[in-house]
């Protein structure tokens, strides 16, 4: 288990839920976040905010015999697999494609 899947563990243990909006958490209920955990949220949060988002899928493409490799970032959530079968749909399935899953 990540440290940010473990601290979510501790929060939901508390009774407090995190939600991740852009670069900012929310607590609810706000009246349950203590001193401490407001700091342990303070002191985790980037990793809090990449366990929360969904990954992005990366998918390198190319059309056949190409020198070099172009690159599309689907959306939070959407496998790779899919965004790849979206690319060859849209350049007529004549692509060589990578998918990976990265980041969040």
């Amino acid at each position: 288990m990540t440290a940010g899947a473990e601290i979510l563990a501790q929060l939901e243990a508390a009774g407090i839920s995190l939600r991740v909006d852009g670069d900012r958490l929310y607590a609810r209920p706000r009246s349950r976040l203590t001193p401490e955990l407001a700091e342990l949220i303070r002191a985790h949060r980037d990793e809090l905010i990449r366990t929360l988002r969904p990954p992005r899928a990366v998918v390198d493409f190319r059309r056949p015999g190409a020198a070099g490799w172009a690159v599309c970032i689907g959306e939070p959530g959407v496998p790779a697999d899919v965004v790849a079968n979206e690319l060859r749909r849209r350049f007529g399935g004549e692509l060589e494609v990578r998918p990976r899953e990265v980041g969040r």
